[in-house]
């Protein structure tokens, strides 16, 4: 995690105004850990709850306002895990949930214990809420006792130390972040106040993240909120500890705003980081034999790229491409591939990065359920296609499509480091397809790029697609469903000056472009949005698809765009990338052997019902030495990141031997699954 503090510099943006809807947070969108629990942890979790509860209630009851802050402190990460994976309290009581039946097999208490435990957490609730009453006042500082106790009520006890947030508004006194800082919080935002963020001290030493801006402004509009290194925030918390505290209307107002743009960081997230990074293994072979993208960086030198993207305004200017075929690249999304090959119109290269199975994806066409690999792949005339690009991430099988030459980039998560040979990794991920074509454009040396069919917004008509674009209605009713998770509508800035109509995802997408403009400048490359709707996207110059063509066509070049592309950079052979792939190969498969070998010595000590002190430090002997093994091959840390959560959470929630094993257990079982699945891809 980065360790800086920072200092937030906001560019002004009134283009981006309106009244915005949150999404639904408990939607399955959110989630970035496991949905389904394993049966033995879920049970683990709750007993370690329901034993917490007990202790929180007593300590609450014996007047122990520290130990209740301690105790309460451990069950949060557990209810913030359960939480968010939708492991609802209910479920365990519910005789008509599956899940019911098959713990009750386990352990007939569960249902018993759960509804002590429910009890228990509103008992807890009714402690936590007595603060409530009581207005905020500087004195609470100078009283761990007292500031714990308002901590308590701020902190919602479904709560994860590590990725939520805490907001405070016009501190002075330095004291509240150190007792935010020893109860384990990690990431803040200060908005005004006299503290400045390089005296936060406590957050760096810490390992924590802490943003200052001059007031609040900033977080009431789109792309306001700081980004945090790694997942976005659940949940946050705003503590305003100013002397003149804003009205509760203004606080709503900035509730809602932040989480709208947790919503838009989340889109982003899952975006990115759906492929899954452990992807790349299986990919090794595929990577070493086809050429990256970066064989051509450079080579666009004074060339112009126009990014074609399915939006409904593509059907305005799509034929147009046809008077500058051959003098500018034209980088087409799949996506959009078909509407340009209903007018005869064969783009220069067609990208597809997005790390989702299309054959697993369907939509209604002529009354028939059909994959969209069937609509995208086999339904479109991809031999006709000079150049296919594909991702690092993306599923094998569409490395062997039958264009004429597929190629891959590594974008999304940088792990070109780690791998065998070296690899480009491509950093401008806004979202979509269509920022990694820019980012590709980018990097080929193009001096002007020109955005078309980049809508970001529905048309009058309430499209969200060109013609040979749209969905069947299977597919429909999906991207609805889609769009209601992030976010409902709202009214922006037109690319004409009008308003239209986009919704929190797409406004995402389109502050992303307005990022990359920004940490373009001075770099001469011209941006255009010639898409003649949709949102307006600042930084970007906006003007209709034919005038751009028209400054094209007055310039003449001694090579077609197709030559230029029959050039590329090669520099190291496929036939050396191959070798090393073989020898990665060889020493991961003796190294995933010796991680099977030892889980299978610790995994049955962790299984005993009792251990002695022998077993126990052959138990931490071994354990290390596994450790130091996964640290060989980071794709271990990448794979376990969503486990390491609630593994670290478990064992501050139980102290005692059996629990500590419990975990450790349940942690174990998830590495030999990982591992399992190394080895098939190693073979």
């Amino acid at each position: 995690m980065n360790k800086e503090v920072h200092k937030m510099n906001f560019v002004k943006d009134e283009s981006l105004k309106g009244n915005t809807v949150a999404a639904d947070i408990e939607t399955g969108n959110y989630h970035v850990f496991l949905k389904n629990h394993d049966i033995e942890r879920t049970l683990r979790i709750y007993r370690s709850l329901a034993r917490l509860s007990e202790d929180a209630v007593k300590a609450a009851t014996d007047g122990r306002s520290s130990d209740f802050s301690i105790l309460t402190d451990r069950m949060r990460p557990l209810m913030s895990y359960i939480a968010d994976n939708k492991v609802k309290l209910s479920s365990f009581i519910d005789n008509n949930d599956p899940l019911t039946s098959e713990l009750m097999k386990k352990d007939p208490k569960i249902a018993a214990v759960t509804s002590k435990l429910r009890q228990n957490i509103q008992a807890i609730e009714n402690v936590r809420e007595t603060m409530g009453g009581v207005p905020f006042n500087p004195l609470f500082l100078s009283s761990p006792e007292l500031s714990n106790a308002f901590i308590d009520y701020k902190l919602e006890l479904a709560w994860d130390f590590e990725h939520d947030v805490t907001i405070i508004i016009g501190l002075d006194d330095m004291r509240l972040v150190d007792y935010l800082v020893l109860r384990g919080q990690k990431r803040f935002i200060l908005a005004g106040g006299s503290v400045e963020a390089q005296n936060c001290k406590s957050v760096i030493e810490s390992g924590g993240v802490l943003y200052k801006l001059e007031d609040c402004s900033p977080l009431l509009k789109q792309g306001g909120v700081p980004w945090f290194e790694g997942r976005p925030m659940h949940r946050f918390t705003i503590i305003d500890v100013g002397e003149q505290r804003l009205p509760t209307e203004k606080i709503s107002d900035l509730a809602m705003a932040i989480v709208n743009e947790r919503n838009n960081q989340w889109a982003r997230f899952n975006t990115i980081n759906r492929g899954d990074s452990i992807r790349v293994i299986n990919n090794l072979s595929n990577m070493a034999e086809y050429n990256q993208t970066s064989v051509f960086h450079g080579k666009f030198k004074g060339r112009s790229a126009v990014i074609v993207s399915p939006g409904p305004s593509l059907r305005k200017n799509v034929e147009l491409l046809k008077g500058i075929k051959g003098k500018v690249l034209i980088i087409c999304v799949l996506h959009a591939l078909k509407e340009l090959h209903s007018r005869g119109i064969e783009p220069d290269i067609v990208v597809h990065i997005d790390p989702a199975d299309l054959k697993e994806r369907s939509h209604s066409k002529n009354g028939k359920v059909v994959s969209l690999w069937d609509e995208w792949i086999t339904g479109n005339n991809i031999s006709s296609i000079e150049h296919f690009v594909v991702c690092s991430y993306s599923k094998p099988d569409i490395f062997q499509i039958p264009a004429k030459n597929v190629m891959w980039m590594s974008c999304g998560l940088p792990v070109g480091e780690y791998l065998p040979y070296e690899v480009f990794d491509y950093t401008r991920v806004g979202g979509s397809v269509s920022h990694s074509c820019f980012d590709l454009a980018v990097e080929l040396g193009c001096s002007s790029i020109a955005l078309i069919g980049q809508d970001l917004a529905f048309s009058e008509k309430g499209e969200a697609h060109s013609n040979y674009s749209k969905l069947g209605v299977l597919e429909s009713d999906r991207i609805k469903n889609k769009m209601t998770v992030y976010g409902n509508d709202v009214e922006v800035k037109g690319w004409s000056g009008n308003k239209v109509i986009s919704n929190n995802t797409f406004v995402a997408f389109a502050k992303s472009y307005e990022y990359f403009a920004r940490a373009l400048e001075g770099d001469r490359v011209q941006l255009f949005n010639c898409t003649e709707g949709g949102v307006y996207i600042e930084g970007f110059q906006h003007c209709k698809f034919e005038e751009f063509i028209k400054k094209e066509n007055k310039v003449e070049y001694q090579k077609t765009i197709g030559e230029i592309l029959s050039t590329p950079n090669i520099g190291c052979e496929n036939q050396e990338k191959v070798i090393k792939t073989k020898k990665y190969i060889i020493k991961q498969r003796e190294l995933v052997r010796e991680v099977a070998n030892l889980l299978n010595i610790i995994i049955p000590i962790a299984k005993k019902e009792y251990c002695t002190e022998d077993d126990l430090k052959k138990f931490d002997k071994l354990q290390n030495r596994l450790i130091k093994k996964m640290k060989k091959n980071v794709f271990y840390s990448l794979g376990l990141q969503r486990d390491i959560h609630i593994f670290q959470a478990g064992l501050k929630a139980d102290p005692s031997v059996k629990g500590q094993l419990g975990f450790h257990l349940d942690f174990l079982k998830v590495v030999r699954d990982l591992n399992n699945r190394f080895r098939f891809s190693f073979d």
